[in-house]
Order: C-alpha cells, then structure tokens, then sequence
C-alpha cells in the first residue's frame, strides 16, 4: 500500500506545471480546483493554444477545455502537441460524438475527460497520462474501433458517399429500395448519425472522419454518376478519358 501510495504521489508531482486552454467562453473553476486537488499548478489560462507557454520539462501538461470533440478542439491539441512534444494534453469536453473520440486520440490527446466527471477523473487522467497511459471514459471504449459493418453496410455507403439516392442504390444491387433503407438504418446506428450529410461528413471529413478505407467500392461504382447513368459503354469512354 505504501508503494502505491508513493507512486502517487511521484506521478502528481510529474504533473506540477498546467496551462489551461479554454475555447469556452465560461470558467475554468471546476478545471482549476480538479487540477489543484491533484497536486497540479496552473501556470497560465490562454483561449489560444498556440501562445501556450513554456515546452519541454519546463511545461508537464496542457488541458484543453472545449464544448465537445471537433475540428477546432483537436487543431488545440494537435498545435499544442507541435509546440510541446513532450507534454501530455488532456481533453476536457461537455459532448463526445460516438464516432469523434478517435478523431481526439489521432489529434494527440492523452486522455479525454468528460466536463461533468472533471472533479472525479481529472487527477486520475493526469496521473494515468503521466505514466504513458491513455485515459478515456469507459463508457466510449467502443467507439475507439471503427464501427463493424457488413459488406452490404459498406456497398450502401459507398454510393451514398458517391451522392446516389436511395432508388439509384437499390437498382444497382438489385434489392428492394426498402432493404436499402434498413442497411443505411443500421449503417447509421453504428456510426451514431442520423442522416445521410451527417453520414458523409462521419466518413469524409479530413479532421475527423473514418475515412474511405472502411466503405466497399468497386471499380464501376468510382465511376462518375453521369457516366453510370450513360450506360457501360460511356463508363469506359470516361475510362478512357482519364487515363
């Protein structure tokens, strides 16, 4: 118990110099007390992440406050992770979207913490992250894989990335445009959207999207649509074309 109790309190004392970057308009108080009650001293509060200071062993930790996991939060930590190789950033955020976690664990954070949980999991987080290990809520650990699909799931998504519609989809797998719509209904359930534009952006968006590598597309279906719909003897004109 003893050693347990040492290494405790080794590892607070590895994380002594915090600065906190706020893109919330509101306080940091609960932040702030979180991160005294771990031993931490925050040496400064700045809305840009680029003007942190201090790198090296001369800053331990930078925690990034933020409303939820998005493009603009992790350009925060992917800059403060330039500017400071060596120090561990901790995302703090009221939201995460089941399919963005990843996208804050690319970005460089060495842990995410929810805002309602800073006062419990804060101080662990910073201890955890200052012994190299990662820290997320537990109840998002799924969503750091990507989401299973079948290969039906990812021939749906594909073409609807591809900007066909639902009847376009059908015809071209040659099912029922209502099975279609059951494929893109669980399609969406296991990347937790709930639109076809919110679907897109979850597979397209360079920041954050899971990116083309989890859809199924074949050759005929990179095609252009206007070529598809001119029939075979077009596609391979456009083929042709290209190459």
């Amino acid at each position: 118990m003893a050693a347990v109790e040492r290494m405790s309190t080794e590892l607070r004392r590895a994380a002594r110099r915090i600065v906190v970057v706020s893109e919330e308009s509101g306080s940091t108080a609960d932040v702030d007390q979180a991160l005294g009650a771990a031993g931490a001293s925050v040496v400064a509060h700045d809305p840009n992440a680029g003007n942190a200071p201090g790198s090296g062993p001369e800053l331990d930790a930078a925690v990034v406050v933020a409303r939820t996991v998005d493009r603009r939060s992790c350009e925060a930590v992917r800059a403060l992770r330039s500017s400071h190789p060596e120090t561990t950033v901790i995302l703090v955020v009221g939201t995460v979207g089941r399919g963005s976690l990843p996208a804050a664990l690319r970005a460089g954070a060495g842990a995410v913490v929810l805002r309602t949980e800073v006062a419990r999991a804060l101080g662990p987080a910073l201890e955890a992250a200052a012994a190299g290990q990662l820290s997320v809520p537990r109840e998002l650990t799924t969503t750091v894989a990507r989401p299973l699909l079948t290969t039906r799931e990812k021939q749906v998504l594909a073409m609807l990335v591809l900007g066909l519609s639902n009847g376009e989809i059908a015809r071209k797998l040659h099912v029922a445009e209502s099975t279609v719509k059951s494929h893109l209904s669980s399609a969406f359930a296991k990347l937790g959207v709930r639109s076809r534009s919110e679907a897109a952006a979850a597979i397209l968006d360079p920041e954050t999207g899971l990116g083309t590598g989890i859809l199924a597309i074949s050759p005929e279906e990179r095609q252009p649509a206007r070529a598809r719909r001119r029939g075979p003897a077009a596609a391979t004109q456009a083929q042709g074309r290209s190459a």
